[in-house]
């Protein structure tokens, strides 16, 4: 049995380093041994984030389901998808597996300067490989774990949440960031991790900012490096499993359904839309190019979940086809196109909306997102863009992340995926949050309306994080052109205090909406302002 094993291990090797999901479930490599595998390519080091190990998206997935995917026999490849820290595009290592070149354990970093910024502790504890070896065999039922030495180094942290999964061999490491502010440096800062210093630079933050708001700012730099620029898709909601077994992926030509004239009616982010035709009824069929790195069980997520939304102010979802490597859905049809378009147009022609007007747009919102939250959920992606109209003057949600990937406009706030203008504070700073965050959304969605664009749309992303954290309620530029009713309505949705913010429930009877526009009102300006293609 021992040389059985013996040679089992001269077969399987990893790559020399370890995983860990930070608070979003993100896996990031923690450790890179210097003598394995990882290390060799020099192209892989701490921080960086994993995407996906050949071709497959690792999203959603633990650390330990991970490892059997990384490891395989000596001097066979595995191609990994990796995101740095501050980095917007992803990069491609191939990596060819071997065994540890350096026996014993790595010697230990020393440790950085202490910090006491409130709340924040950036702490990376590796644990003895040999106790993480003892887990999996464990886990596997091969023998019954003994507690390590190390294994009472607390693992309650702020910064990354579950265990270390060694997809090399064992070895002793410990590694920490401290940071705390510090009026001598030239950032404010000391104790920054690699390349923060970079990224204040980038978002103009200045030193007596820096002085000002530490806290906030290591929020906001923390909440940026740990979500990146990528999309919002997958929600981390999760679909009923039975909702998730209704959903099928017809293997048939959509157009041997429907009638679709070549010309598409939209081009996408990440897709582009015809329009069908069936009977007498016209559809939306959006067409998603489908990859190595799609994840597919999360689009059934999605889908389901919309399929499950069945509400007047909610895009009505139908179908879905899977044909010549692209996944078709169709949709309700909305001719009238999306609130941002409306805006711009009014931007244009040095129009404003009346308060009645922006009130009908709120009112169908409210009752849309009001009914999502009933049903425990949270949208997380209100804006304009999202808010979808036709010619009869109705107004729905677009739901769910892939939705908005695939009707997003070619302009100045869709070439910045991921930007957060929308976004609430307590979301920003990385902070516990609720339903509350799509009413900020609404509040912002408000401002769009009222000034043709979202607060800080100018500012660089992680500028707007940091004015988005630290300011407070955003200031319309002409306060007092507007109605008692209209701003009660604006304080209530815009309190950076969630505690204080209202409910959607409860902004479903304020004043202000009882002067919203008619539908037929809508209708009317919406077919008068038709963006022409």
């Amino acid at each position: 049995v021992k040389s059985a094993m013996a040679s089992s291990e001269e077969e399987i090797a990893g790559i020399g380093a370890l995983l860990k999901p930070n608070r979003y479930s993100i896996l990031k490599f923690v450790d890179i041994h210097p003598g394995g595998a990882a290390a060799a390519t020099g192209q892989i080091f701490e921080d960086d984030r994993l995407v996906s190990v050949d071709g497959v998206i690792v999203k959603g997935l633990t650390a330990e389901e991970v490892a059997p995917m990384v490891r395989g026999p000596v001097g066979s490849t595995v191609e990994l998808e990796i995101l740095r820290p501050g980095a917007s595009k992803t990069t491609i290592v191939k990596v060819t597996r071997q065994k540890i070149q350096q026996a014993g354990p790595v010697k230990q970093e020393a440790p950085r300067e202490s910090k006491s910024i409130t709340g924040f502790h950036v702490r990376e504890t590796l644990r003895h490989g040999a106790d993480m070896l003892a887990k999996q065999l464990e886990k596997q039922g091969i023998g019954k774990r003994n507690q390590s030495p190390v294994a009472n180094v607390s693992n309650k942290e702020e910064y990354e949440t579950g265990s270390d999964v060694n997809i090399s061999a064992p070895f002793n490491f410990q590694h920490k960031y401290h940071v705390q502010v510090d009026p001598s440096s030239s950032t404010g800062f000391t104790g920054l991790p690699p390349g923060w210093d970079g990224l204040l630079q980038q978002a103009n933050i200045t030193k007596t900012e820096a002085l000002e708001h530490g806290d906030a700012i290591i929020d906001v730099l923390r909440f940026q490096q740990e979500q990146g620029c990528e999309p919002s898709l997958p929600t981390a909601q999760q679909a009923s499993m039975e909702a998730k077994m209704a959903v099928q992926f017809l293997n048939e030509n959509p157009a041997d359904h429907y009638k679709m004239p070549p010309k598409s009616i939209g081009q996408g982010g990440m897709g582009t839309i015809y329009k069908g035709t069936k009977g007498d009824k016209d559809y939306a069929i959006k067409k998603l190019a489908l990859s190595k790195q799609t994840d597919l069980p999360a689009l059934q997520n999605e889908i389901a979940m919309m399929k499950t939304s069945a509400h007047p102010n909610v895009v009505e979802y139908f179908e879905s086809y899977m044909f010549d490597r692209c996944l078709w859905v169709v949709m309700e049809l909305m001719d009238g196109g999306s609130l941002t378009n409306l805006i711009q147009i009014y931007q244009k022609k040095r129009k404003e909306f009346t308060e009645e007007e922006m009130a009908g747009f709120m009112k169908a919102s409210i009752d849309a997102i009001a009914f999502l939250h009933s049903q425990g959920r949270i949208h997380r992606d209100i804006k304009s863009d999202n808010v979808l109209i036709n010619s009869r003057g109705e107004v729905k949600i677009a739901d769910f992340g892939f939705c908005v990937q695939l009707t997003q406009e070619k302009d100045m706030r869709q070439s910045m995926v991921g930007t957060p203008y929308w976004m609430a504070p307590e979301l920003v700073r990385g902070q516990t949050y609720d339903q509350k965050v799509d009413v900020w959304s609404l509040g912002i969605m408000l401002i769009e309306m009222a000034e043709s664009e979202p607060p800080y749309l100018r500012e660089q992303p992680l500028r707007a994080l940091y004015l988005i954290a630290t300011k407070g309620e955003p200031k319309l530029k002409q306060e007092s052109k507007y109605r008692g009713t209209f701003m009660d309505f604006y304080h209530k949705c815009l309190n950076p205090l969630p505690a204080k913010r209202a409910t959607a429930a409860e902004l479903q009877n304020h004043p202000f909406l009882a002067c919203a526009s008619s539908s037929e009102h809508l209708a009317e300006i919406i077919n008068s302002n038709k963006k022409k293609s």
